[in-house]
């Protein structure tokens, strides 16, 4: 009789026995399989495994499968790390959906999987959790390319020697990157004509959105500054964020964490070489870079240009028939009602459009684009 080397439980008592029934005492497999109440599948499993393995082979064996269907290859482990190494801040859901609009004829791992063999092979940094804010609805919708610009200076630093200031604006429907331009300054000089271009190239939008900084914004009654009027004379009407309320913009604000991430996280080494990162950038965050609110499409394949042109030529204001009109003087007030009151020294030489709402009461638009309501009896801007 063979000894048993280790301290046997009860079962393994039972299959040890069974064998040597067979083995030792010469009992058929099928007597043998009446006697212990098993099968004669099972029976025959334990005799080859006993045969196969000795003792070990009659323990009981995990049922978890020897080979994963799901399993991912060497092969696909290197080209994740591949993409993963050249595009440093993507995440697994990110650098999946660009595996699978760029080698569909791979089925690629889930995101969650994905994100495993990163954090094995140290690819992964944690970062602190965002609190998100549940923002009402107090800014406009877009439902479609156009409806909504969102402009802004991302924060300026050094370039080498010499700051830079870079001008963002974006498409908030589909997240395309209209442009990305660094600037010397936000003076206004240096921001008109990025415009031009911008609305050459792409035709105009419905509506630009801006915070309340120079130089889309001024501290004055209208709030207008010489860009801002110029859209309005556009036909783009003005939509402003609420003053320290940055989230109210936050597609665009998180744009700019990723611009800061991939392309001054540290700043180049000279402004032109700086402007070549954004441009750089520029194309890959358009074509290249899948976008998890665009399903994992880029914002390429989301936009097209406006088909509203850049006007040769700006044509003056029509206000509706019971408007009455009124020209800025040259020190920025208009005449009503045989009183002189202050409008903006912004619309200086401008036709700007008269409602009256009540008795006392007038509201103020340039273009389409309402600008203030005045108290006649107080002579004071009426803030709502």
């Amino acid at each position: 009789m063979i000894p048993m080397p280790w301290e046997e439980t009860d079962e393994l008592k039972e299959r040890f026995k069974f064998i040597l029934d067979i083995e030792d005492n010469g009992l058929s497999i099928i007597r043998a399989c009446l006697k212990y109440g098993i099968s004669r599948k099972t029976g025959h499993k334990w005799l080859s495994r006993y045969k196969a393995q000795g003792l070990p082979g009659l323990a009981n064996q995990s049922r978890a499968h020897r080979t994963h269907p799901n399993q991912v290859s060497a092969a696909m482990v290197d080209r994740l790390i591949e993409i993963k190494l050249s595009h440093r801040h993507w995440g697994p859901r990110k650098v999946r959906d660009y595996l699978i609009l760029n080698e569909s004829q791979t089925t690629w791992p889930a995101a969650s999987t994905i994100g495993d063999i990163f954090n094995r092979n140290g690819l992964v940094k944690k970062r602190k959790k965002r609190r998100s804010l549940k923002l009402p609805s107090v800014l406009s919708a877009s439902y479609g390319p156009n409806d909504i610009w969102s402009v802004d200076f991302k924060g300026h630093f050094k370039a080498g020697k010499q700051y830079i200031y870079p001008l963002t604006l974006t498409d908030h429907y589909s997240r395309f990157l209209l442009g990305c331009q660094g600037l010397p300054s936000i003076h206004t000089r240096g921001v008109i004509p990025c415009f031009q271009q911008w609305f050459e190239e792409y035709g105009l939008p419905d509506i630009i959105r801006s915070d309340n900084g120079s130089p889309f914004s001024a501290v004055s009654r209208t709030g207008l500054t010489a860009l801002a009027a110029w859209w309005v004379r556009l036909g783009i009407q003005l939509e402003r964020i609420e003053p320290g309320k940055p989230q109210q913009n936050g597609r665009h604000e998180r744009f700019h964490r990723t611009l800061k991430q991939e392309t001054a996280s540290p700043p180049q080494e000279s402004f032109l070489s700086q402007q070549l990162a954004f441009d750089q950038f520029a194309y890959e965050y358009n074509h290249i870079r899948p976008h998890q609110a665009l399903q994992g499409e880029t914002p390429a394949k989301h936009y097209q240009k406006s088909k509203r042109p850049m006007p040769p030529k700006i044509l003056p204001p029509e206000y509706p028939a019971n408007f009455l009109t009124r020209r800025v003087k040259t020190n920025g007030e208009i005449q009503y009602r045989g009183k002189r009151f202050f409008v903006s020294e912004g619309l200086i030489g401008e036709d700007i459009g008269i409602e009256l709402i009540q008795e006392d009461t007038i509201a103020l638009f340039f273009y389409k684009q309402p600008i203030m309501k005045f108290d006649l009896r107080t002579f004071t801007v009426i803030n709502n």
